[in-house]
């Protein structure tokens, strides 16, 4: 009885030790978004032009005119996104001809969102918007709505979705990719993109690199979801349970997660400034989040090509 005593007497005193040498230390969230259910597409889904904040929304580039214009009621564009609209589908596509099967469109289900990006499709060809086609979901926000993802000095970024790719073909000079993509905004107003690259029809995307984006006028970090040293690259983190990035179709779900803590965030910021002078602030807790997107796109100078994709469970989230 007296040993049994003495050893839960060492017991308590090692934990107390423990505790105190090594404290525990308490994990936060700030939320910047999370799934929503969208009972109709009505409202949302735009092209070529600006979009609501604070508003969840399908937009289609490349397509002249009013690329989403019209009601997608004559057939059902989960045969190319395999994300099966419900009935009525009218009520959940938008597209660019309704009597045209496959032709450039999204989609808003319930839970769900998908886009088929088709070039034979889009009227007088690529000679506009820099070749490119391009169709996203994305969330966006204000400066002024002060989302700021590295508010603490142990904040990290995590933005996770589940995705499917399942359809592509590309000929003569086109090729598509898919990527995840957040826009952040410093208090000078200058802004830049850091893009997780997930799909790409020429290659396994596995390089990480800065450029310039002539259309917004502003600086870009481009990564991926790499698959060895724990998904740790110099500008993002692969979450240990995501998928990798891939030149392979998939039709079920796959989910993908990254997360950029402050060391990533300078890396990209001090390549982009340089590399293009861009003069972006240094300083993490002074950057706000502007946009979340997941995009499809096609670049096609000549050739033509399709390429649709789906997503659901969008979070967006500060971890600290």
């Amino acid at each position: 009885m007296k040993r049994k005593r003495i050893t839960s007497v060492i017991s308590i005193c090692l934990l107390v030790i423990s505790a105190s040498v090594f404290p525990v230390r308490a994990i936060n969230y700030t939320y910047f978004y999370s799934p929503e259910t969208i009972s109709n597409i009505s409202g949302r889904a735009y092209a070529d032009s600006d979009c609501p904040t604070n508003w969840l929304n399908m937009s289609l580039f490349g397509a002249t005119g009013n690329g989403v214009s019209q009601t997608i009621s004559n057939w059902n564009l989960g045969d190319f996104t395999y994300l099966v609209s419900p009935s009525p589908v009218g009520s959940y596509q938008r597209g660019i001809s309704n009597g045209d099967y496959g032709s450039t469109s999204v989609q808003m289900t319930s839970d769900a969102v998908g886009a088929e990006l088709h070039t034979w499709s889009i009227p007088g060809g690529s000679g506009y918007n820099y070749n490119l086609l391009n169709g996203q979901v994305k969330y966006k926000w204000d400066y002024t709505d002060n989302k700021r993802p590295w508010a603490h000095s142990n904040s990290v970024f995590k933005f996770s979705f589940n995705l499917k790719v399942n359809n592509s073909y590309m000929i003569g000079g086109s090729c598509g990719y898919v990527y995840a993509s957040i826009l952040i905004e410093d208090p000078n107003g200058k802004y830049f993109s850091i893009q997780p690259q997930i799909y790409d029809t020429r290659y396994v995307p596995n390089s990480e690199y800065v450029g310039w984006d002539a259309g917004m006028n502003a600086g870009y970090a481009n990564s991926y979801y790499r698959y060895d040293n724990n998904g740790v690259a110099r500008y993002c983190t692969k979450n240990p349970a995501s998928y990798s990035s891939t030149n392979s179709t998939w039709t079920d779900w796959h989910w993908y997660g990254f997360s950029i803590d402050r060391t990533q965030l300078l890396n990209a910021i001090n390549d982009v400034n340089n590399t293009y002078g861009a003069g972006l602030s240094t300083d993490p807790s002074e950057w706000r989040l502007l946009l979340i997107t997941i995009q499809d796109e096609i670049y096609w100078p000549t050739g033509n090509g399709h390429l649709s994709f789906a997503a659901k469970d969008l979070w967006a989230y500060e971890e600290y």
